[in-house]
Order: structure tokens, then sequence, then C-alpha cells
């Protein structure tokens, strides 16, 4: 009997400890697989982050480049024969110039500001423009200063000495845009893989 006694209590006792033992193994193994859950979460967050974090700057860029060459655009329409003759014809004084060139300046400002801040690498080529802006400006408020009714020959001397520097900017910033929108595309590539 007490064999019987001691069997019963090793089959209750064994009976007890197999759901036991087999709840702590299968507690064990959830516990891992929830951390291995969980890091596989977390990293799965970090790189969506990262992506959204990198589709962000890239938008960033190309809007850069949209207002960079509108901007552009505006300039080259400032310092062109078109806009010398415009204000040539409609006989605007000295003063009114210079206001039109502070304003211009602005924006030129802001241009550059954009080219030096996101695209450095082209800093060489909008300081060159910079100075076609500049030597443009001269040259157009000496031209606006001489009478082409009285003085036509000067006039057109002046006229002669404005288109290159017209032409030079309207190529410079033509180059300028076509690297922008190859930048631009090269944005849009590295975006779709």
């Amino acid at each position: 009997m007490t064999k019987e006694i001691i069997d019963n209590i090793i089959f209750l006792i064994t009976g007890a400890a197999i759901p036991i033992i087999i709840s702590l193994i299968n507690n064990y193994t959830q516990g891992k697989r929830d951390i291995q859950k969980f890091k596989n979460d977390r990293i799965s967050q970090q790189e969506k982050r990262k992506f959204e974090v990198q589709n962000e700057y890239k938008l960033f860029l190309r809007q850069s480049i949209e207002e960079i060459i509108t901007l552009l655009g505006l300039l080259k329409h400032a310092v062109s024969i078109t806009s010398s003759i415009i204000h040539s014809k409609k006989n605007i004084s000295i003063n009114e110039y210079d206001e039109l060139y502070e304003k211009e300046v602005e924006r030129l400002i802001k241009l550059k500001t954009l080219i030096l801040t996101r695209f450095p690498e082209f800093s060489n080529k909008i300081s060159s423009i910079e100075g076609c802006h500049n030597r443009y400006w001269g040259e157009q408020r000496m031209l606006l200063l001489i009478n082409p009714k009285t003085e036509l020959g000067e006039f057109q001397t002046k006229m002669e000495r404005i288109f290159p520097i017209t032409e030079e900017t309207s190529n410079s910033i033509d180059m300028l845009i076509k690297e922008l929108i190859k930048h631009s595309e090269s944005i849009k590539k590295y975006n779709a893989t």
C-alpha cells in the first residue's frame, strides 16, 4: 500500500508537473517571440521613418529646384534685350530704374542663397550670373541717360555693349537650368529605387 501511495503521489506530482513545465516552456518561447517581434517592429519603424525622412528631403530638394528655376527665369527676362528695349521705350527715369534694380537684387540674393545653401556645387555659376547682372545694370543705366532721338549713334553703341552681356547671361542661365533639371531627374531616379 505504501508503494501504491508513493506511486500515486509520484503520478500526481508528475501529472501536475508536466503542465507546469509545458506552461513554463510555452511562456519562455512566447517571451522570446514577443522580444523578437518587438525588435523586428522597432527595426521596421526605424526603416519606415528613415524612408519618410529621405522622401521628405528629396521633395524639399525638388521644390527648391523648382523655385530656383523660376527665379532664374525671372532673372533671364530682367537681363535681356527685350527688357532693355522696354525700359528704353518707356523712358523711365534713373530713379525708377534703380528701384527696379533693387527689386531684382532682392530676387538675386534669394536665388543665390537658395543655390549656396542647397546646391553649393553651382556657386561659381550663380556668381558668374550675378556678375552679368551687375554689368547689365550698369550698361542699361548708362543707356537710359542717352536720348535716342538726339544721340542715336551713342545709343546704338551702348545697345551693342548690352547685347553680349544679355547673351552671356542667357547662356549661363540656360546651362544652370539644364544642370538643375539633371539633378532633379537624378533625385527622381534615386527615389524610384
